[in-house]
């Protein structure tokens, strides 16, 4: 009986999950950047989610942006398509916050660098240097409630058809965070496929030219330089099949609990 109750409350907790951190205004948007970063979308690209920015976006010729552009000026190309925001927000804070919350988490574990394929497994990492090239992968494996925290101190790229996957893993629990540096001012990738929330205090992300990216999302408080052709955030969200139980179900399903516990079943 004990296994019964156990494993009844352990399913009515399932929808629950906090936020590892906080991204506020961010975490409504694909791309988001804060203080004087401002944000270029070259021509012919398409952005599917909000875009955001304090200080500058621009939007190339031909780009289509689903979804809601939100800065205090903008400069569009021909023929280019968004929304306007009605209710402009700031995001420096946000994203700040949200950055060095994740940069003072203890880290499970260290590593010197990241430059050949290899699997990591959920937890909080301090890597010095993140460089994939020719077709190398980092695949980061767990379930959908698993959470990764990697913490990038120095150079930061991906390029030629190298990877960051994610195996079974939801995006929106997934951080890589490049912390504030003298000498390396940003993340850069070409020609390669990344998944995950790419945040930083300070650097900016240089996106290279006709990729693809499906699952990712960017914040910065540096600038944002885009030549996708596509760029969409689609998180998995564990248990979204299945329909929220009414209130009068949990009423229901706790009664039946409790006749349980005063009337056990008896067995011959």
């Amino acid at each position: 009986m004990k296994h019964i109750f156990t494993t009844l409350l352990l399913t009515l907790s399932l929808g629950v999950n906090a936020s590892v951190v906080e991204l506020g205004n961010a975490d409504d948007y694909v791309i988001a950047t804060g203080g004087y970063g401002s944000v270029n979308i070259g021509s012919s690209s398409h952005i599917t989610g909000n875009v955001g920015s304090d200080y500058y976006v621009s939007i190339g010729s031909s780009s289509v942006i689903e979804g809601s552009v939100c800065s205090p000026a903008e400069g569009v190309g021909s023929g280019a398509s968004y929304r306007p925001c009605n209710n402009p927000v700031s995001f420096y804070d946000d994203i700040l916050n949200a950055s060095n919350i994740l940069a003072a988490m203890p880290p499970t574990e260290s590593l010197f660098s990241i430059q050949k394929s290899m699997e990591l497994s959920p937890g909080v990492y301090a890597i010095d240097s993140l460089s994939l090239s020719n077709d190398e992968t980092l695949t980061l494996s767990g379930d959908p409630d698993d959470v990764f925290v990697i913490n990038i101190s120095g150079y930061a790229a991906v390029s030629m058809q190298s990877k960051i996957l994610l195996d079974g893993v939801s995006s929106s629990n997934v951080f890589f965070n490049f912390l504030n540096s003298r000498e390396y001012s940003g993340f850069s990738f070409s020609g390669s496929e990344i998944a995950g929330t790419f945040i930083s205090s300070a650097r900016s992300f240089i996106m290279g030219t006709g990729q693809s990216i499906n699952d990712a999302r960017f914040f910065t408080n540096g600038s944002v330089i885009s030549h996708l052709s596509n760029l969409e955030y689609s998180p998995s969200i564990p248990n979204e099949d299945i329909s929220p139980v009414p209130v009068w179900g949990f009423n229901i399903l706790f009664v039946l609990i409790f006749a349980l516990a005063v009337f056990p079943i008896k067995t011959r």
